[in-house]
């Protein structure tokens, strides 16, 4: 943690392990909301006074949006030991519910790694912040608060008259083109926003007719519920390291975005739902969906 400049010796206070920016998929732009991002931890080794249904050491927030991770030296933060692991698992989740939780598995780059440049000699290619970057896509969480005007559609998914947690709904429309997307709760609600008319020329029509296409974790291989944290089963992502520097793509791409169906999840098979949406309004529909396997 010492770096020779010209100047002499200066200590690194502490050196960027990960940065966490999350989007809004809604407004396209940092988060503004207040959430809480944190690395996962065992429960094993927790206190009986720690909060179960937050198994995390929190990241300190950087300004609305952005978290951090750091390398630093021992007893300056309990959020960054000295010796991170060489992967974990980021939860971001909002408990007012504006958003819908979600859980990514990312590999760090080490200590060495990232103060390889700062060597005399260098010993190593220098790492950009951006590629020690984590840019996820959060979908609208039942108390989303959505403006006036926009077309939106507000379900909840069921299979055999019970929630199916943690659903991921896309909607078709004119084409067989995706014009919206949603990911769902524990308890099986979303809130699907519209962004597109498919394949329609413009003007935009007064009435929009879409289908539902309903993904879930197969029944199968779900993990158990756990009754304290409502996120230990939801489905952790896996994300590649970026490279140095990263790929555009490494950034923002469908997983990210929330749009990629996880390898766990299979398609409902049950006859996809029609709807006629009126744009510029709320649906709320009132029979629930029916995921099937």
């Amino acid at each position: 943690m010492i770096i020779l400049t010209d100047l002499g010796p200066a200590q690194v206070l502490h050196r960027l392990a990960l940065g966490v920016e999350v989007v809004d998929v809604v407004s396209r732009r940092l988060a503004a909301e207040q959430l809480r991002v944190g690395r996962e931890v065992s429960t094993l080794t927790l206190p009986d006074r720690f909060d179960r249904s937050w198994p995390c050491l929190g990241l300190p927030s950087s300004g609305f949006g952005r978290f951090r991770l750091r390398h630093l030296p021992s007893g300056q933060d309990p959020s960054a030991l000295p010796d991170l692991p060489a992967t974990l698992t980021v939860r971001v989740d909002d408990p007012s519910r504006r958003f819908v939780p979600r859980r990514f598995r990312e590999r760090l780059w080490t200590r060495q790694e990232v103060a390889a440049p700062d060597a005399r000699p260098p010993g190593g290619a220098y790492l950009p912040a951006r590629a020690r970057l984590l840019r996820p896509w959060l979908l609208p969480g039942s108390a989303y608060p959505l403006a006036r005007g926009v077309t939106a559609l507000r379900g909840r998914v069921v299979r055999a008259g019970s929630p199916v947690r943690w659903p991921r709904v896309l909607a078709i429309g004119p084409g067989n083109a995706v014009v919206g997307w949603a990911h769902g709760d524990e308890r099986g609600e979303f809130l699907l926003v519209v962004t597109d008319t498919g394949t329609l020329p413009p003007p935009a029509p007064s009435t929009l007719g879409i289908d539902l296409q309903i993904s879930a974790m197969n029944p199968a291989t779900a993990p158990p519920v756990d009754p304290d944290d409502r996120c230990a089963d939801l489905v952790v992502e896996r994300v590649p390291r970026s490279t140095a520097p990263p790929l555009p793509a490494e950034l923002d791409n469908n997983q990210l975005r929330g749009l990629s169906r996880p390898p766990d999840y299979i398609v409902s098979t049950a006859a996809r739902p029609h709807l006629t949406l009126q744009v510029g309004e709320l649906l709320t529909v009132r029979q629930p969906v029916v995921f099937a396997v």
